[in-house]
């Protein structure tokens, strides 16, 4: 079931994220969210994020147990890109990851581009690439896949729209709600 309440982040709203210095740090961040979120029951999910973006290895690691429009099924492999040419960061992973797999079944997982930015020719390279057999499959997931996953998502729509300093007309994650209701009170009131 898909929704639109006003004042939530839009696919334009992502695509300029996309060129703020902070996107390469977040991005994880709002991936992980909406794997949990559109997989309840993920088997294995690795994606850091924040300062953690600069790890060796793949930027996320994936097992579903179910197909999603936004989750393929089984393993898979994800991979980031924040800059203005996706195609050439995909390329570039690609031929790493596949040279050099790190230890991954290549024949048993898919590999996962990511990018906030609009790609039109992504299905086109996604399909270029499946063809080679180097891979289960590839797919690639671009700003307008982060939105329709956002739609199946208020949860994390409400949470990345208040990450963008969006209003989301009087509903807020607990935790900002917290805060605001807090803020003058120097401590006193505690969760507790």
């Amino acid at each position: 079931m898909t929704y639109r309440l006003p004042h939530l982040a839009s696919q334009q709203q992502i695509e300029s994220w996309a060129s703020t210095y902070s996107t390469r740090a977040e991005l994880p961040n709002l991936v992980r969210r909406l794997v949990r979120a559109t997989v309840p029951t993920v088997e294995e999910l690795t994606m850091p994020g924040d300062e953690h973006v600069d790890l060796n290895g793949y930027d996320g690691i994936v097992s579903s147990p179910l197909q999603t429009p936004f989750v393929p099924l089984g393993r898979s492999v994800w991979e980031f890109g924040t800059s203005g040419e996706p195609q050439d960061k995909a390329n570039k992973d690609y031929r790493t990851r596949t040279k050099n797999s790190l230890g991954i079944d290549k024949a048993n997982t898919t590999f996962v581009f990511v990018t906030p930015r609009r790609w039109s020719g992504a299905a086109k390279w996604a399909a270029k690439k499946a063809a080679l057999g180097e891979w289960k499959n590839v797919v690639v997931r671009a700003s307008a896949d982060l939105y329709a996953a956002l739609e199946d998502s208020p949860r994390t729509h409400i949470w990345f729209s208040e990450q963008l300093g969006i209003p989301s007309n009087g509903v807020s994650t607990l935790s900002n709600w917290w805060d605001r209701y807090t803020a003058g009170t120097r401590g006193l009131i505690t969760p507790e």
